[in-house]
């Protein structure tokens, strides 16, 4: 129990728990088991169960953080009805340590110095040309980009033909599995 005396978690002492630590010789982070579980609470019974595992998103974060040596800073871009902002990455998509999310809105911003990677999170309405050069910029710079679309994402002609320029195209379509064997449990009919 000494060496764990050196670590911490949010600035207390690690106790009566288990964790996860993760290290290299300039830093370290530590994950609580229970923080890895997804809990919730079964209507019927009142009892809370573990519905899933969400270790990929803590330790994922974790190993970014400690092999980078500080959090990684990914900008969400915002101002064009985006799915998700920088509050459901930080605290539904990747909690835990690792990345600091910022909401960005390329109307009235330039994208921030420390910025390691820009976020487009499904936008509504497309963006302006103003706004492709602030990213062309970042990239040019050697910046990251996820780009995420959903089944609603409407045509974003701006984007995806900046996109296209870089070798990256989005198409229409579904991805499904029609082999029963393939099934955990019952399936999923997807309706137009």
């Amino acid at each position: 129990p000494a060496v764990l005396n050196k670590y911490l978690l949010n600035g207390k002492a690690l106790e009566n728990d288990y964790y996860v630590i993760f290290e290299t010789d300039r830093m370290y982070t530590v994950v609580a088991v229970n923080d890895l579980l997804m809990m919730y609470k079964d209507k019927s019974t009142n009892n809370i169960l573990a519905g899933a595992l969400s270790a990929e998103q803590y330790f994922s974060s974790a190993i970014v953080k400690v092999t980078k040596g500080s959090n990684i800073t990914a900008c969400v871009l915002s101002g064009h009805g985006e799915v998700f902002d920088a509050e459901i990455f930080r605290t539904k998509i990747l909690p835990g340590s690792g990345y600091e999310f910022k909401d960005v809105s390329l109307v009235s911003q330039n994208i921030p110095e420390k910025a390691d990677l820009l976020i487009v999170a499904s936008p509504e309405s497309d963006y302006s040309s103003e706004e492709i050069e602030k990213i062309d910029k970042y990239l040019k710079d050697g910046g990251d980009i996820v780009i995420i679309a959903d089944a609603v994402t409407g045509d974003l002609t701006n984007l995806f033909g900046y996109m296209s320029e870089w070798g990256v195209s989005f198409d229409y379509g579904m991805a499904a599995d029609d082999d029963q064997a393939n099934y955990a449990g019952y399936k999923t009919y997807i309706l137009a």
